[in-house]
């Protein structure tokens, strides 16, 4: 049987750059290029888990605009 896990990334723009990070050595997918963000936890909103990660990842407070996009992966 699936798990369902729900994440979310931030795409985060500033003076026309864009912040992504590559993966560790040691991670799964290593050296990947990935967007900062992580899963929802249970009771959570999107948008209260993208304030949450980005706050406990990157010691700072952004502004959640509207959804991007939506992917499913299986």
């Amino acid at each position: 049987m699936k798990k369902d896990i729900y994440v979310v990334g931030a795409v985060i723009i500033e003076k026309g750059k864009v912040l992504c990070a590559q993966r560790g050595a040691n991670k799964i997918l290593p050296y990947k290029w990935e967007f900062p963000g992580g899963k929802i936890e249970k009771g959570e909103s999107p948008q209260d888990a993208l304030q949450r990660e980005i706050k406990e990842e990157m010691h700072c407070k952004v502004e959640i605009g509207e959804p991007i996009d939506h992917t499913v992966y299986d």
